[in-house]
């Protein structure tokens, strides 16, 4: 029980949030090809009536690709799940020196990072998934997207992330407020 002169700590703290975003992505690649097609075509069509099909045919198309999206609710990571994330692949890969890439902790570390920072995923419809993610499941996810798409994912939560550190850093300084 609490009164005017006592909290609880973690209910408290538990209570606050670090920043949140979401991303779209489109996973359907066919109907993309067919409207740079589409718009090639119109690019060189003379006959008005032609052009008007084929952008009837466009905005057919990029209503498909539309409804093809997901939507990523995304969090930033705190800092300290961030270096234990470090941690295990030193573990595993050995330290990184400045300048070298390892190939495969850095898909491990994508990977991880943004499964820690999915929320949940919506489709077009508004259902929800929320499954946990984890590495394994992110990976198979960025082998199944679109190029592009999964990096608009990956960016996003280190963009996400580094926000989070920025607070971080931000409220430490006396002159924050």
């Amino acid at each position: 029980m609490t009164d005017a002169t006592t909290f609880d700590i973690f209910a408290f703290v538990e209570g606050q949030g670090y920043p949140e975003d979401t991303v779209r992505v489109y996973t359907d690649q066919k109907s993309v090809y067919e409207i740079d097609k589409l718009e090639a075509a119109i690019a060189v069509e003379l006959d008005q009536d032609r052009v008007d099909e084929l952008a009837s045919e466009v905005e057919a198309l990029t209503e498909k690709v539309r409804e093809s999206s997901l939507v990523f609710s995304l969090r930033g990571i705190p800092t300290p799940v961030l270096l234990d994330v470090e941690k295990r692949l030193d573990a595993k890969y050995g330290e990184q020196g400045e300048g070298e890439v390892n190939r495969e902790r850095h898909i491990n570390r994508m990977s991880e990072l943004v499964a820690l920072s999915i929320l949940h995923v919506e489709n077009n419809d508004g259902a929800k998934d929320t499954r946990q993610w984890d590495k394994d499941t992110m990976q198979k996810l960025f082998e199944t997207l679109p190029n592009g798409q999964g990096a608009k994912l990956i960016d996003a939560a280190i963009e996400l992330t580094l926000r989070a550190g920025t607070f971080e850093i931000y409220t430490v300084t006396p002159d924050f407020l």
